[in-house]
């Protein structure tokens, strides 16, 4: 779009009063030679007319090409490590080549079917040219016009098809222009859910799933028949074997996706029908993969509450047991944290996140493997920030360690997306077998170690 918005449509402008301007002039000079070079024209015309959808056609796949190799570098050089580790055994390198050759192919193809016809109607312009001298010699020869209106002509006529040539080259740049254009109303055209907003807000905060079944694919189910509630002020722990459907439920409440049935409430409102910014009050999320923006740490947190002052950022930031960290860096709170915040450790974000959330202080906490891969210096701090983070909250926990659940107020198992056993730590070690296994399990991992082996 910014070769179209910058460039080629100010030249549009000024290339397309030319051949007007050069037209008039012809036409007051010598009028005859002046129609002979539009001769063509109509031709010239239907011939673009016929060829537009063919380079639409031809532009969407070079658009497409060049979109899977732009992904296909990115991941190649974010990953290049894991390559290099496997060296001749990767084939990420011969995915990436293909993806390349592709892209060269439609490229080559695109820049011929352009050009090839540009060319033929170059010559058809050169053709009414050539119509206009001739008639022109015949009008000089009878007397009819002077030899210097004949040179005026052609020198214009020749100015006149140079510029039709460079405007059919920028038209070029305007069906992509109108691709690109296409691309990005499909996303900003998509109509969400015809949800109906209720007016006001809870006032309590139990957070209730009646019947809710979900899947991301027509008849993969995801989950099926939850029917679970969270009391306010609670601490509720999902756990279950990966693929069971945990990060999910999470999702769910934060409406990134619709269950396909049922409901899920905050406070008795059904939250397909709360307006989005009182959702967004409701509920803070902490995801295991933090996101923070290439900008200073204080701004990354101030995303909990636009307009919070630096006294309450560092507050937060104590509760979120970060502080120290920052304090300690030559730029403090003002430090940039870098593309996706690239020059902090996962521990560091995860407790920026966490201090986000405590700034944001919503009544209802999502926790979603909120200490994965960390190691245990930071895990001990994270868990330490939680337990300000979650004091006097609607919590939701969902995690594999059962060590760090053990005490929650209710512990939900799942399993292929179905609510297995429920009840507190003790009760599920009396009632459940899939439960006794995990825990069985985890024990074993964190006995585990090498023996006998040099490192």
């Amino acid at each position: 779009m910014e070769l179209q918005l910058a460039h080629a449509l100010p030249d549009t402008f000024a290339t397309a009063s030319v051949p007007v301007l050069i037209l008039i002039v012809a036409l007051i000079i010598e009028w005859k030679m002046a129609l002979a070079l539009l001769l063509f024209l109509p031709l010239i015309a239907l011939v673009m007319l016929v060829l537009s959808k063919w380079w639409r056609n031809m532009t969407a796949k070079y658009s497409r090409s060049l979109v899977a190799m732009s992904a296909g570098l990115m991941e190649f050089i974010a990953t290049i490590p894991a390559i290099k580790a496997f060296s001749k055994e990767e084939n990420r390198t011969a995915v990436l080549e293909e993806q390349m050759a592709e892209y060269q192919h439609w490229a080559t193809r695109s820049i011929i079917i352009f050009t090839a016809p540009v060319g033929i109607m170059g010559i058809l312009l050169e053709s009414g040219l050539t119509a206009a001298i001739i008639i022109g010699a015949l009008l000089l020869m009878s007397g009819q016009t002077g030899v210097e209106q004949f040179f005026m002509i052609i020198i214009l006529g020749v100015a006149f098809c140079a510029a039709l040539v460079k405007l059919a080259f920028i038209g070029a740049t305007g069906i992509t222009y109108k691709n690109s254009l296409q691309n990005i109303n499909s996303i900003l055209t998509e109509k969400p859910p015809a949800l109906k907003p209720v007016s006001g807000q809870p006032d309590h905060y139990d957070l209730e799933f009646k019947n809710v079944y979900f899947s991301y694919q027509e008849d993969v189910p995801v989950l099926q028949n939850i029917n679970l509630t969270l009391p306010q002020k609670s601490l509720t722990a999902i756990i279950g074997p990966s693929g069971s459907g945990k990060s999910t439920l999470a999702q769910l409440v934060m409406r990134f996706w619709l269950p396909q049935q049922g409901q899920i409430s905050i406070g008795g409102y059904d939250i397909k029908k709360l307006p989005e910014e009182i959702l967004a009050k409701l509920v803070s999320l902490v995801h295991q993969n933090v996101y923070l923006f290439n900008t200073t740490i204080a701004e990354n947190i101030r995303l909990g509450k636009q307009g919070a002052s630096d006294q309450a950022i560092i507050e937060v930031a104590k509760k979120a047991r970060i502080d120290d960290f920052i304090q300690s860096l030559p730029m403090g709170y003002q430090t940039t944290v870098g593309e996706r915040g690239g020059l902090l450790s996962g521990g560091q974000k995860q407790r920026i996140s966490i201090a986000r959330a405590i700034l944001k202080d919503a009544p209802v906490i999502i926790l979603d493997e909120a200490t994965a891969a960390v190691d245990p210096y930071n895990e001990m701090l994270i868990h330490q920030a939680i337990q300000n983070l979650t004091k006097d909250k609607t919590v939701l926990v969902i995690t594999h360690r059962i060590s760090t659940v053990i005490n929650a107020d209710q512990i939900i198992l799942l399993d292929h997306g179905k609510i297995d056993a429920q009840g507190t730590h003790q009760q599920l070690l009396a009632t459940s077998q899939l439960y006794q296994e995990l825990v069985q399990n985890q024990a074993y991992v964190e006995q585990w170690g090498l023996k006998g082996g040099a490192c």
